[in-house]
């Protein structure tokens, strides 16, 4: 990892240097890890999520699961529909549990998220 903004990606065949503010989201699978970037790009690591999370968390990056981190950066808009969803800067859907939204609102507007049932009061 480099200090310029740029994650060092290394990949099967060689590697890339991806500008931060470039990463839309990143997802893991069987201990690798896939950047999804502006333009359609999609570059596949080595490596697993673990190893990428504290550079990405110093950039503003949140990771909402255990397979998922989205750059705060390109967060569009939240969707609340039969589920809901992070909406990205390219209109990807990211489906959110409970725990992810929760970690988006505290993350987002620095306080949890407001309770959505209020104690009766007689």
């Amino acid at each position: 990892m480099t200090d310029n903004n740029k994650l060092v990606i290394n990949t099967p065949t060689g590697f890339f240097l991806l500008p931060a503010p470039t990463i839309l989201y990143c997802k893991e699978d069987h201990h690798t890890c896939t950047f999804y970037v502006t333009g359609n790009t999609v570059v596949p690591s080595d490596k697993s999520l673990s190893f990428f999370e504290a550079k990405l968390e110093d950039w503003d990056f949140i990771r909402i699961n255990k397979t998922l981190m989205v750059n705060v950066s390109h967060i569009k808009n939240l969707k609340q529909e039969d589920q809901t969803y992070l909406i990205l800067s390219d209109d990807t859907r990211i489906p959110l549990t409970n725990k992810g939204l929760a970690l988006v609102y505290d993350k987002i507007f620095q306080f949890k998220r407001p309770k959505t049932e209020l104690a009766m009061v007689d």
